[in-house]
């Protein structure tokens, strides 16, 4: 197991259009982007790829301690065809939020930032 700090900005289209003026319940906020973070990360961890790529833009970027960056939409996609691949049935990776961890942060007319701390498990 190993357990990291992330921060992780939800740019992905579910969310664009939500209110974030701040008039916004913050718990409410709070729910939805949990809502969300738990979609997109139980679809990496089962490569759902279809669900996986819907929460990307074409202009998205990933920053990976080991990788580096990733720096488009068909980038991203391309390493996740290979990470699900033949590489998948020797590694299965997982992550898992610790939600007492989680802080989320609205930014106006743009959408939210969610900080906390996750495990992963390989």
């Amino acid at each position: 197991m190993r357990q990291l700090s992330i921060l992780f900005l939800i740019m992905g289209n579910q969310l664009f259009g939500q209110p974030t003026t701040g008039t916004a319940d913050p718990q409410l906020l709070f729910e939805q982007v949990i809502i969300f973070d738990s979609i997109f990360f139980q679809a990496l961890n089962n490569c759902d790829l279809k669900t996986y790529e819907s929460f990307l833009t074409d202009d998205f970027e990933f920053y990976h301690d080991r990788g580096g960056l990733t720096k488009s939409r068909e980038a991203e996609m391309k390493s996740m065809t290979s990470f699900c691949g033949e590489q998948r049935q020797r590694q299965k990776l997982r992550r898992e939020v610790i939600r007492e961890s989680v802080e989320v942060s609205p930014i106006k007319d743009f959408g939210a930032v969610e900080s906390g701390r996750h495990r992963f498990f390989w």
